[in-house]
């Protein structure tokens, strides 16, 4: 059976001229860095958003922060 697989493989790998799979896979790394991209705005966007809304968020409203705001300053 092992053997049988492996001349498929052989004769499957054969059809395909080896210019077409290295087109193939330069799409697919093109695709993976523009997709790593998009994922990294993405996460800058929230990240942005976040920092924003904690720089909006009053302390005061909150005394447990407050308390530990004041600790920190002190030290």
């Amino acid at each position: 059976m092992g053997c049988s697989q492996t001349k498929a493989r052989s004769v499957i790998s054969k059809k395909i001229p080896v210019s077409i799979l290295k087109k193939k896979a330069d799409e697919k790394l093109n695709q993976t860095l523009y997709n790593s991209e998009e994922i990294e705005q993405i996460g800058k966007k929230i990240y942005d958003c976040q920092n924003s809304q904690i720089q909006q968020y009053n302390v005061s409203q909150n005394p447990i922060l407050r308390r530990r705001q004041g600790s920190i300053s002190e030290n």
